[in-house]
């Protein structure tokens, strides 16, 4: 007893240093009366200035559980209201005065399943500043746990909570009407979480939203699991609205996290370590942003749709991150959308609807694991940007620099998915650059089903470009209906599609013609297109667009040419006119002379014992001077055309595993002839 007395006094006086006055201690784990944490409260908001509750409780009083190694207040109203400001509630207080009796959580729990649901109160309502709550366990309760109430309630603090879960982090509670945080009225500069371990909130399984900032500002939401439990790993469902269930229908279901009607320059993660916030497995979006004024919000650090070890998949019921408005140029504007894994959500990796606009996306990974190499893709697409008339249409939004986008879900083809897909007559202006799509820097990530970008339905004034790698299952590149115009594509580099790297389906883009390519070589290419169009130069060794060179301008009469250094391979080119319409790609133009297909010396479209005999007489002297030069003939890629090559090709011909790629487009430079065939 005297170890006891003494913790606490050594305890009252480190609370009064941190500017917490007097202490008050629970002793039983009754609903009122002295000793209670009702009554703690009821005696710090009757003092003026800022206090401490802390708990003294003894496992001989009723509420003990030693199954859990915790002790339950089961409470059957709402608390007072907090008024005065200043107040800590200090569940890690227990442990201190009767050890660590519940290793997996707090040793305090607080559940109301007695409390009457009809009754719109939440347990508790916070009005003033700088109140504290910490390693408590609360829920479940059929209201919001904490409501944030007004202007004045400010820089409180809540860490190491474990809301709605059990007190060992295992089990979600499934009570209707929960919710976590309701921060409103401008309540602001609060902190939920931190980048420690121990400062971690746990907010799962509530049928509404685990955090709903409404109006709120500058606060700080950090290092929370919201939708799984305790160890990351198992999920727990926010938002499943009035029925509990696995997979319940959308309709009447809520996201994690929802930043409403003008809450601006909240935090929602962060770049330190532990700072971002793990957002899986809710029954909607991960996070919703949404409504006029709802600006300049930050979040960085996040992970959406995986599980803590950021490779498991844990996805959100439908978008990972939603950010939504109420009209053209009224939605939500410049946030910043940074570092987050956004991936294997079941919707789009993030939508932006109607009225958001001038929102930035960089250095994310959306579609893969947390390192970037494992494709983990949203079931939709990557980002997806729409609209509708009534609420209006998302502008002037930039994508990049620094994201790795991959999708893989097929759609439809009326409605087909891509990395980037773009809809609607009023979505203009937005911006993609400086991006992987549907791959990655080490080629590790690829869709096997979807284009890059696709923009239809009358989508305008929208930028692809520049410095973006693409790649593809059917396009790079693919715009439909004749509605859609006015898109660029500048400076970015097309490879691994099977089909076109640029698609002009239906009229879109005013169905602008093809340059065509009439000489090139390694230090020149000519061509002609529209008059005065702007011609972008692309080498490679397939015929897309691999590299860019450069931009030139055609003349008036739609000539054009440019001399640089190209190098062996193949040119293509886009043209774009003067109201930004970029078109398919040229037909390629190889710069390599006399190309062919490798091993086929006579030029007949087919690698054969033929080619092998001709090189093996051109070896032993005989004359084949009409097959020369045969730089198709060096399939070993040594600099010689002879019986060694032969061998290879006859091979090849009878479909044995050859080590060289023979039958290849591209043949070599020059190479030595065989004996008795003049080099050209």
């Amino acid at each position: 007893m005297f170890v006891r007395k003494l913790s606490f006094f050594v305890l009252s006086l480190l609370v009064v240093s941190m500017g917490y006055g007097d202490v008050f201690t629970v002793t039983n784990t009754l609903d009122g009366g002295e000793g209670s944490l009702r009554w703690a409260i009821e005696q710090a908001e009757l003092r003026i200035g800022p206090d401490t509750i802390v708990f003294a409780l003894p496992q001989s009083d009723p509420g003990w559980d030693a199954e859990k190694g915790a002790w339950r207040i089961a409470v059957a109203a709402s608390y007072r209201d907090f008024l005065d400001g200043g107040t800590f509630i200090d569940g890690s207080s227990q442990t201190r005065f009767g050890g660590d009796t519940n290793p997996e959580g707090p040793e305090i729990y607080i559940t109301g399943y007695d409390v009457d649901p009809a009754i719109d109160r939440a347990c508790f309502t916070i009005y003033s500043a700088g109140n504290k709550f910490t390693a408590l366990s609360i829920g479940p309760y059929p209201n919001s746990i904490f409501k944030l109430h007004s202007a004045s309630a400010t820089n409180n603090v809540f860490q190491g909570l474990y809301l709605n879960v059990d007190a060992t982090g295992s089990e979600a509670y499934q009570m209707v009407k929960s919710q976590g945080f309701y921060i409103r009225n401008g309540a602001h500069s609060n902190i939920i979480g931190g980048t420690a371990a121990e400062e971690r909130n746990i907010l799962s399984g509530f049928s509404n939203r685990a955090i709903l900032v409404d109006g709120g500002h500058d606060n700080i939401i950090k290092g929370n699991y919201v939708g799984v439990l305790k160890n990351g790993m198992d999920p727990a469902a926010n938002g499943w609205g009035i029925e509990w269930a696995a997979f319940p229908t959308k309709s009447g279901s809520y996201e994690g996290i929802g930043v409403y009607n003008g809450g601006k320059r909240n935090q929602i993660g962060g770049l330190e370590p532990g700072a971002g916030n793990l957002i899986s497995a809710n029954m909607r979006a991960g996070l919703r942003i949404d409504g006029t004024g709802s600006d300049e919000n930050i979040v960085q650090g996040n992970i959406f749709g995986l599980a803590a070890d950021g490779e498991t998949v844990m996805s959100n019921g439908e978008t990972g991150l939603w950010i939504s408005g109420d009209a053209i140029g009224d939605g939500p504007a410049n946030n910043l959308i940074e570092k987050n894994v956004i991936s294997a959500n079941l919707s789009s990796g993030m939508q932006f609807r109607h009225g958001s606009h001038h929102n930035q996306v960089r250095n994310n990974l959306i579609g893969t694991d947390v390192s970037g190499t494992l494709a983990r893709p949203n079931s939709h697409n990557g980002i997806y940007l729409f609209g509708t008339p009534d609420r209006g249409y998302p502008q002037n939004n930039d994508i990049g620099p620094n994201n790795i986008i991959v999708a893989n879900g097929f759609g439809s083809e009326s409605e087909p998915w891509a990395a980037v897909r773009i809809d609607n007559p009023q979505t203009i202006n937005n911006r993609v650059f400086n991006n992987y799509l549907n791959c990655n820097e080490q080629g590790t990530v690829h869709s096997s089903k979807n284009s890059g970008v696709f923009i239809s339905k009358g989508a305008k004034y929208n930028t692809i470009g520049p410095d973006n790698v693409i790649s593809g299952k059917t396009y790079g590149v693919w715009m439909r209906h004749d509605s859609t115009a006015f898109n660029t594509l500048t400076r970015s580099t097309i490879i691994d599609v099977e089909g076109k790297p640029i698609y002009l389906e239906s009229g879109a883009n005013g169905n602008l013609a093809a340059p065509v390519l009439l000489e090139a070589d390694t230090t020149m290419v000519t061509g002609t297109t529209i008059p005065l169009g702007y011609v972008q130069l692309f080498v490679g060794p397939d015929g897309l667009l691999n590299t860019y060179l450069t931009e030139v301008r055609a003349d008036q009469d739609g000539n054009f040419e440019w001399q640089g250094p190209i190098g062996h391979g193949v040119v293509t080119a886009t043209v774009r006119d003067e109201y930004g319409n970029t078109s398919e790609a040229s037909k390629g133009l190889s710069t390599t002379p006399l190309i062919g297909m490798l091993g086929d010396v006579n030029n007949d479209e087919s690698v054969n014992s033929i080619d092998a005999l001709i090189i093996i007489s051109c070896d032993v002297g005989i004359d084949v001077s009409q097959f020369c030069p045969m730089n198709c003939g060096d399939v070993n890629g040594d600099g010689f055309v002879n019986s060694i090559d032969a061998l290879i090709i006859v091979s090849y011909d009878v479909n044995m595993e050859v080590p060289f790629p023979v039958g290849q487009f591209g043949c070599p430079a020059s190479v030595a002839p065989c004996p008795g065939c003049d080099e050209q």
